[in-house]
């Protein structure tokens, strides 16, 4: 009988798999982590927030948010 083993996801070298924070996590620590008021992590994460979210994706939101135009 052989064995066959299951093949493993290969990962790239120093890419480290981020992991999602709730939203409300993110608001408590939005100071410390972006450096905006929590008020600001709200209107930029309005639309996800009911999900697990990563610091990289969080701040790729918060950045667009900023950048908007009024």
């Amino acid at each position: 009988m052989s064995k066959t083993k299951k093949a493993e996801p290969a990962q790239v070298a120093g890419e480290e798999k981020e992991f999602g924070f709730s939203f409300e996590a993110l608001k408590e620590h939005s100071k410390d982590l972006f450096g905006v008021k929590p008020e600001i992590l709200e209107g930029a994460l309005f639309y996800i927030k009911h999900q697990p979210i990563t610091k990289t994706e969080a701040k790729k939101h918060i950045d667009a948010f900023l950048s908007k135009e009024v």
